[in-house]
Parts: structure tokens; C-alpha cells; sequence
């Protein structure tokens, strides 16, 4: 505070100037009047004198000048972390969601009431940020973070935006410092420039331990199949990677075991029987290790099983929930397995092996024989001929020639044996292929004529081929041609388009077990069917069943090659009555919504006269019904289809049936897996150099790093902050200015006057 003097004309000197002349003619013109006594005379000097100085106060104008300093309207942003790692370990034995609640209480007494103008705006921060009042905190700490991402520069923006119209004091932000979701824009870094451009400091908590070798431990186990279909006693080689970190030198064993997915009497899963099939060891090489590695199994006995694939836990690891995988794996029994050699890459090939690989049961191996390498003929096959090896040989458009009779005769012992053998139409095959001048000549249920052979790259003979149109006739009702209605297979082959040529057989073997099956209108034989030895032996003389799939018989065209391989392998009375599941994956993540479909496939064309359900089944055994929505289907089959959602981390089976207790279809059922894929929890060590480096960008504006037991020290960095911006206000306070003192001056000068008027009287002087 302090006083100033503002006289009348601006100038003080002309005030003093007056208030002598005034005194001097105060003294100079003295009441002389007779009578008057000294100290009556004193009496009236006084009071003249005294409406002179009220007079000279009046000039001079005083005035009190008091200045304050008043904080300025602002707002101070408060960043607290909701991502699910603030559960994880801080390092000092609490996890950093007790530290961080911790952190806030220390805040909340210097934050609460103490500035009026401070707004103090808080949000909850991970994949996005959300504004909190400042009683709901306290609430909302009570619970569990439950972001599953972060990205540090969205909580930074909402700072700045929300900041209502108001400066920003500061940004406090809390947290371990982990960005786990692909940063928007330029990223935190560029949010913590924006602020350092509009000179707002960053104050950054950072909570967690310090990036270092023992926090960094970890052993991850990828790369495991999702599912696997296998056919009992078949070897097979499982593909796994072992990614370590921190672990050079380590002696990692890795288990590889067999789960059953057994079920009870009830149809609840019973407790399963674990079985270690495989163990071996890694030694990781480098402090951040990748080594692939497969193990060699055997397909145990048909069931559904889990392979679950596991490393130990090691010493320090600070997340354990990727040390395994599971692959789902289906065990079927008495799969066969074909071996389909073509010689020309032509479109009957192709939906063939589409066709057939339609089937779990059926494992296709394809070989092209080019014909322009016909002069390393004949090509080595001698691995795949050796016995247990195929249970079907294809021979496609395919000369003798590239086999060689050597590896013919093997294929005839392998027929022998039990094998099947079917031979297709084509240029290259049959007569004109040189099969009648080998070993096959014996085999096949149609006699050949060595005689008809011609080399490789001639044209064919005329006589040698049929001339389409090719219609198809049902001579004999048998499970090869049963492909619509078993009772009248021949009105399913009159829908279907003929074919666009044949081979022409030379004859038909009279022995027993040859059967003609389908002939042209002209009575030429196109699929004969024979044994030799063990085995079962089919001639097709066509090679453009393709036709089919393209004229919307695709179903047919399936079952028709489906029939044929069952037939091979001695395995035709089997049914193609099924319901199958179909299921995008079999491994999901909890934020995944996976569709499925459901098929149901009849060996009659037919129309499903009860609908398709399906329900899920989690590991505690209960029942939930699927939505499911009916799609358009071909005759034979009935498809519907849903979505999965909404599922928690844990094992689950789907099963799918035909509601009716006469339904003749089996139900079907399969396993999935849905796991937490959050990346928070996939990275479990704090950044905190990250916050510090946010919070060095704002360092001209006084942003910092504060440690969890310096907090007292941002607190009075706030205070500072605000110190630092508060807005002096001046006050002026002037004599005569105002009603009050005008008044007091103008009764005072009035008063001093008007006495030496009322003595002068009353001493008759006036």
C-alpha cells in the first residue's frame, strides 16, 4: 500500500503557494475587534485555520494505492491410468493401481478447495479418455482397470480440449508409460510439443519398475496350428517357436501332452487324462532368442483331443500366460490317404482334388508329371509305392511311360495287397497310354490292346475315343451311382450335363467282380468297376465331370468322387449323412465376434424336415443356446449360421444337431479356445522413461518428472505454477472521490466555518 498526492492544476507547488497566501492573510487579517478577548481571538484563528488546511486537503487530493494479486481463471488437468497393466506389479510389492490410488490421495487435499479459480478436470485414460468428477474417483480406483490398450497422446489432447475456454495450469499425468495401441497423429510426443508451444508444463507420475534384465524375463510359446485333423497311427510333426528374452544360457524344457476331451455317461466333459508324449529342451543363444523347432508325434487313438505345448515357468518371469498354446486336434479312424498322379494340369484334376479335399477323412497328395520332361522318364516313385504308404492310386491323363513298368508292378503288388487303383479318361491313358504292355494290363477290370500304344506326343486315334455328347446311363444300381435318389439314380444323371468325350474300352474282362456301372446311350461302358486280389480297381472313361460343378451340381460332383473313394477302400457302406461345423478359427481373442456355419449333408436329395440347432458349452459344462440364421442351400443339404460374442478367456465346445429324436444325422461337435489377447498384460514392463521424456519436452514451461515419494515437490510446483500467473489488481482509494469522504470534507470545511460564524455572533462580532 502506499499514498500518493494528486493536487488540483497538477501541480503541487501552486497548492503550497495558495495555502501560504491563504496562512498569511489568516495572520495578517487578525479579528481586532474591541472586546475580544486573546483567547477568543485564538478560538476564531483556529477555526479559520482549520477550514484553510481542510481546504489545502481537499487540493493536494490523497490517494491510497493498494495493489493485490489475484489468481487467474484456470484449469489444471489431472491424467489418472485405467489400462488393465496398472494391475500388474509396481516393482516394490504393490501393483501400480494401489500406487496410483495411493498417488491421488496424496494430490486430493492440495487440489480440493484451496484456489477457487482453479478448475482441477480429471479423466481415466487408455484406449480413450473420460472425463471424472472429483467425488468419482475415489469410486472408480475402488474398482479394476479394465483398458485393454493405450494410446498416451489421446488423454493429452482431451487436456487441452476440455480445458473449457480456460488456460491451462498444468497437465498432471499419472501412470506406467506403456503405449500398447498405435498412436493417433504424431503420437504422445507430439500432444506433449502442443503443449510445450502454448507454455503449459507436463508433470508426470511415472509408476513401475525401470526397464531391466531380470523384469524383462520371459519365455513365449507361438506359432502352434490352431487345430489339426490326423488319422490314428499316423506321424505327424507339430511346428513350434520358443521365443525367450533375458534368458541367455537358460535351460528351458519345453512339454508337448495329449489332453482327451472325454465326456461322461451325462455328456459332460470328464476330467481329463493328461498324457506327456514329448519333452525336450532350448537353450536360447542371445538375450532375445527365436528358435523354431518340431516335434515328432503319432496320432493316438481317434477321439478329440487338446495338444497342449508348454514351457516351465522360469525364475523372475513377470508373464506367464503366454508360456503355452493349444492346438485342437480331431483323431479320426482309418483315413485314406491318395496319391493322384496327372500327367496334363486340365480342369477335371482341379475339381476333383477340390472336391475331395472337401473331406477330412480323404488326405490328397497331388504330383504333375509334365509330359516335356519325358526324357527323365520314369520319374521316381518308388517311396510312395512301398506298402502302407496310400490306400488310393488316381491315375489322371498320364502315360505308362513316365511310371516305367518296374514301378507299375509295384503298383500292382500294392493293388494286391488291398490297395485301390482307379484310372481316369484322357489322351494319354489306357490303350494309347501303353497300359496293355504293363503290368496294370492285368489289374484294370477292361481288357487292353498292347497293340493300340502310341508314343507320348502323337495324335490320338480316332477309334480310340467317343465323340460327345456323352449322356450317362445307369446300368446297374450300385453305391458308386447312388448320388441323388438311391431308389432312382438315373433321373439324377439325366439333370446332370453329359460329358464332352470318353475313352472307348476295347472290352470288358468276363471274370467275377466286374461290373459295369454307367454306359452311353450307345451301350459303351464309361465306369467299370473290378477287384484284383485285395484290392478294388475303377475305370471312368470320361474326364469331364467338371461340367457339373459348373452347371450348379456341385454337390454331385462331390459325392460321386466322394463314393468312388469309399468304394476304393472298401468302405462303401458308410453314410454321408453328417453335420459338419464350420468355424473361422479355433483360436479367438475375447474382443473377436467369429461366425460359424453349420452343414447338414444327406445321401438323398432331400429336404431337412427339422431345423438345425446349435449351443455353446463352456468349461463348467453350461448350455447356451446359438442364435442361428437358415441360408440358402442345394438339394441335400442345410446350412445355417451365427456369430459368436461376447465370450470370456477359457476352453469351449460347440455342438451342433438336428432337433427330433428320429433325425438320422449325428451331431457334431468342436472345441476353441478364446484367450485374453490384451496387449497390456502381453507387456508387462513399465516405461517410465517414456512420461520422463514427455514431460523434458515441456521443460521450459517447468514440466517434470516427479518420483511416487516426491509429491510434495509437484504439489509445490503447482502452487509455483500458479503464483507465477496470478493477475495484480490495483485499487485506488482518493480523498474526496467518493460520496463518503466528499461528504466528511464538505461537513468538516462547513463545520469549521460555520462555528466562527456562531462565536462571532454570540460574541457580537457579526
Amino acid at each position: 500500500m502506499q499514498i500518493t498526492w494528486n493536487p488540483t492544476f497538477g501541480s503541487i507547488w501552486l497548492v503550497v503557494l495558495a495555502f501560504v497566501i491563504v496562512f498569511l492573510l489568516l495572520y495578517l487579517v487578525r479579528p481586532q475587534q474591541d472586546g475580544l478577548t486573546p483567547s477568543r481571538q485564538r478560538w476564531l484563528l483556529g477555526l479559520r485555520s482549520g477550514g484553510a488546511l481542510i481546504l489545502l486537503l481537499a487540493m493536494l487530493r490523497p490517494t491510497m494505492v493498494r495493489t493485490t494479486e489475484t489468481p487467474v481463471p484456470a484449469t489444471l488437468a489431472v491424467l489418472l491410468d485405467g489400462s488393465s497393466s496398472m494391475s500388474l506389479p509396481s516393482g516394490d510389492g504393490r501393483d501400480r493401481w494401489t500406487v496410483q490410488s495411493e498417488v491421488w490421495s496424496k494430490l486430493l487435499p492440495s487440489l480440493q478447495g484451496r484456489d477457487e479459480m482453479l478448475d482441477v478436470q480429471v479423466f481415466q485414460y487408455a484406449q480413450k479418455a473420460s472425463p471424472l468428477t472429483m467425488e468419482a474417483v475415489s469410486d472408480w480406483l475402488s474398482t479394476q482397470p479394465t483398458g485393454r490398450e493405450t494410446d498416451l497422446s489421446i488423454p493429452l489432447q482431451s487436456a487441452v480440449s476440455q480445458a473449457s475456454g480456460r488456460p491451462l495450469a498444468g497437465v498432471v499425468m499419472v501412470g506406467d508409460g506403456t503405449q500398447t495401441s498405435r498412436a493417433q497423429g504424431g503420437g504422445a510426443q507430439q500432444s506433449a510439443r502442443l503443449l510445450a508451444a502454448l507454455e503449459v508444463p507436463l508433470w508426470t507420475v511415472p509408476i513401475g519398475q525401470r526397464r531391466g534384465d531380470e523384469t524383462e524375463r520371459d519365455v513365449e510359446i507361438t506359432d502352434v496350428p490352431e487345430s489339426l485333423r490326423l488319422f490314428s497311427g499316423n506321424s505327424f510333426k507339430l511346428p513350434v517357436t520358443i521365443r525367450t528374452q533375458s534368458l541367455a544360457g537358460a535351460d528351458i524344457p519345453v512339454r508337448v501332452r495329449w489332453v482327451p476331451q472325454a465326456l461322461d455317461a451325462s455328456g459332460q466333459p470328464s476330467a481329463p487324462i493328461e498324457n506327456e508324449t514329448s519333452i525336450r529342451s532350448v537353450v536360447p543363444r542371445t538375450q532375445s532368442d527365436s528358435q523354431a523347432m518340431e516335434f515328432s508325434l503319432e496320432a493316438p487313438a481317434p477321439g478329440r483331443y487338446q495338444l497342449e505345448v508348454s514351457a516351465d515357468n522360469q525364475a523372475g518371469e513377470a508373464l506367464t500366460i503366454n508360456n503355452q498354446q493349444i492346438a485342437f486336434v480331431d483323431v479320426r479312424e482309418g483315413g485314406g490317404r491318395i496319391l493322384y498322379l496327372e500327367g496334363e494340369p486340365r480342369e477335371e484334376q482341379l475339381r476333383l482334388r477340390l472336391a475331395l479335399r472337401r473331406f477330412p477323412d480323404l488326405e490328397l497328395v497331388y504330383q504333375w508329371i509334365r509330359r516335356d520332361t519325358e526324357s527323365t522318364w520314369p520319374v521316381d516313385l518308388s517311396a510312395a509305392l512301398q506298402p502302407d504308404q496310400f490306400d488310393i492310386y488316381i491315375l489322371g491323363d498320364l502315360h505308362a511311360k513316365a511310371l516305367g513298368n518296374d514301378q507299375l508292378e509295384l503298383l500292382q503288388k500294392r493293388v494286391a495287397e488291398g490297395a485301390g487303383l482307379m484310372m481316369l479318361g484322357g489322351l494319354n491313358t489306357y490303350d494309347e497310354g501303353g497300359y496293355g504292355q504293363s503290368p496294370l494290363a492285368e489289374v484294370l477290370p477292361i481288357q487292353l490292346s498292347p497293340e493300340a500304344a502310341r508314343p507320348v506326343d502323337s495324335p490320338p486315334s480316332p477309334e480310340m475315343q467317343i465323340q460327345g455328347p456323352v449322356p450317362l446311363r445307369v446300368v446297374r444300381n450300385h453305391p458308386l451311382v447312388q448320388i441323388g435318389d438311391a431308389n432312382r439314380p438315373q433321373a439324377t444323371f439325366d439333370q446332370l450335363p453329359p460329358l464332352t468325350g470318353a475313352n472307348r474300352f476295347t472290352g470288358i474282362k468276363a471274370i467275377p467282380g466286374v461290373q459295369v456301372l454307367l454306359e452311353s446311350d450307345q451301350k459303351d461302358p464309361l465306369l467299370v468297376v473290378g477287384e484284383y486280389g485285395n484290392g478294388r480297381v475303377v475305370t471312368f472313361a470320361g474326364d469331364s465331370t467338371w461340367q457339373w460343378w459348373r452347371k450348379g451340381a456341385s454337390l454331385q460332383h462331390r459325392r460321386f468322387w466322394r463314393q468312388i473313394m469309399l468304394w476304393l477302400m472298401a468302405r462303401d457302406t458308410l453314410s454321408d449323412d453328417a453335420i459338419a461345423i464350420e468355424l473361422e478359427g479355433r483360436r479367438f481373442a475375447v474382443d473377436a465376434t467369429p461366425s460359424f456355419t453349420v452343414r447338414a449333408r444327406f445321401s438323398q436329395s432331400k429336404t431337412l424336415e427339422t431345423p438345425l440347432t446349435a449351443e455353446l458349452v463352456d468349461s463348467a459344462g453350461t448350455v447356451t443356446s446359438l442364435p442361428v440364421i437358415r441360408q440358402p442351400a442345394a438339394d441335400g443339404e442345410a446350412i445355417v449360421s451365427g456369430k459368436l460374442s461376447n465370450l470370456s478367456p477359457g476352453i469351449y465346445r460347440m455342438r451342433a444337431s438336428a432337433s427330433g429324436e428320429d433325425s438320422p444325422l449325428k451331431p457334431d461337435e468342436i472345441a476353441f479356445q478364446v484367450i485374453d489377447n490384451d496387449r497390456e498384460k502381453l507387456r508387462p514392463i513399465a516405461d517410465p522413461a517414456f512420461l520422463e521424456q514427455l514431460a523434458d519436452l515441456t521443460g521450459e514451461a517447468g514440466g517434470k518428472a516427479f518420483a511416487v515419494d516426491e509429491l510434495d515437490q509437484l504439489i509445490d510446483a503447482i502452487n509455483r505454477r500458479r503464483s507465477d500467473a496470478a493477475l495484480p489488481i490495483t485499487k485506488q482509494y482518493r480523498l474526496g472521490n467518493d460520496p463518503g469522504t466528499g461528504w466528511l470534507l464538505f461537513l468538516l470545511f462547513a463545520g469549521c466555518l460555520g462555528t466562527d460564524w456562531a462565536l462571532r455572533r454570540r460574541w457580537g462580532l457579526a
